[in-house]
């Protein structure tokens, strides 16, 4: 939900100079299906969020559901190209919710080639345990430190 809420502030702040990179992680773009209807699945995400339960604890569990029952009401955008700033793309090469090729099809909703960062072995809730990310942040917002890219294999 992280990366679909960073995507539509972006868009809102793109265009008034607010904002120089969006960071994306661990999350399917906001597709949109041909009907209208969202391609996200409460049903599904709850059950992927049931596997990461032993991970989390029961308050953040219920409100990790609240927050996919909001997400279910999204109704997702066509890819269009939207985002204009620069954007990176994190994935875990083993996140059991959201596949490497899911996360890499984020570049049909930017102007420009995101850059895409694969961590190794980090799972889906990367954020918690990986310093980095952090690094990746630091350094893409200090372009004199380079960092590692990466292209997904096909799934």
């Amino acid at each position: 939900m992280g990366a679909t809420l960073a995507f539509e502030v972006a868009l809102r702040l793109q265009d008034v100079d607010r904002l120089e990179h969006v960071f994306l992680a661990a999350a399917r773009p906001p597709w949109e299906a041909p009907d209208g209807a969202t391609a996200f699945s409460v049903e599904r995400a709850a059950a992927r969020a049931s596997a990461l339960s032993g991970e989390l604890s029961e308050r953040a569990r219920e409100i990790l559901l609240e927050d996919l029952a909001l997400l279910a009401s999204y109704p997702g955008r066509r890819p269009e190209g939207q985002l204009k700033v620069p954007a990176t793309i994190l994935y875990s090469n083993d996140d059991p919710v959201v596949a490497a090729i899911d996360s890499a099809r984020w570049a049909s909703w930017c102007s420009a080639e995101p850059r895409l960062v694969e961590l190794s072995g980090v799972g889906h809730l990367f954020h918690r345990a990986s310093l980095d990310v952090l690094a990746v942040v630091q350094s893409t917002l200090s372009p004199l430190t380079p960092i590692h890219t990466a292209t997904p294999a096909s799934a």
